[in-house]
């Protein structure tokens, strides 16, 4: 005599449900979804609707197969989120890294003098600005005017330094 197996309602802790139940409904991407489930759009709002409205759960209304699907998907949503937080924690790691050499070659540049050399640089281009046409000249004023004022005093010498010379 033939006596079909008869399959009880999958059963989840609350956490695994509520979390499961939490990615479908705000994280998971429903065009993803309805093609790895193999269920119409309508069909799956339908669903979500009834999940929001707690009158029936994700074991009553996908198939245990469908429900092993969401599963793996959220695992592959988990995945990629962990991947991408590594990749921004060593994204930080690296810039932080980059700053703090920054600050040193700054540091040691101003130590050696080198800072004066850039700063004398920066003020040849502002003199060749200065000599240049009316667009040029108005440049010139907007950068020293950006200047700090202790910058301003610099240039004010290195001005008299190179007309003396001259």
């Amino acid at each position: 005599m033939y006596r079909p197996y008869k399959l009880g309602m999958i059963h989840f802790s609350d956490l695994s449900q509520k979390r499961l139940r939490d990615w479908l409904l705000h994280l998971a991407n429903r065009t993803q979804v309805t093609k790895e489930l193999g269920i119409g759009r309508n069909t799956l709002y339908r669903y979500l609707d009834k999940i929001k409205k707690e009158t029936s759960s994700i074991e009553e209304l996908f198939t245990l197969q469908q429900v092993q699907t969401l599963i793996k998907l959220e695992n592959a949503d988990w995945q990629k989120y962990l991947t991408q937080k590594a990749d921004l924690a060593a994204k930080k790691a690296a810039k932080a890294d980059l700053d703090h050499q920054e600050a040193q070659l700054t540091k040691t540049l101003h130590q050696y003098g080198w800072g004066e050399i850039t700063d004398n640089l920066e003020f040849a281009q502002l003199i060749d600005l200065q000599q240049g046409s009316a667009e040029q000249k108005q440049q010139a004023r907007a950068i020293l005017q950006r200047w700090p004022a202790a910058k301003q005093k610099k240039y004010d010498k290195y001005q008299k330094q190179v007309q003396n010379h001259e």
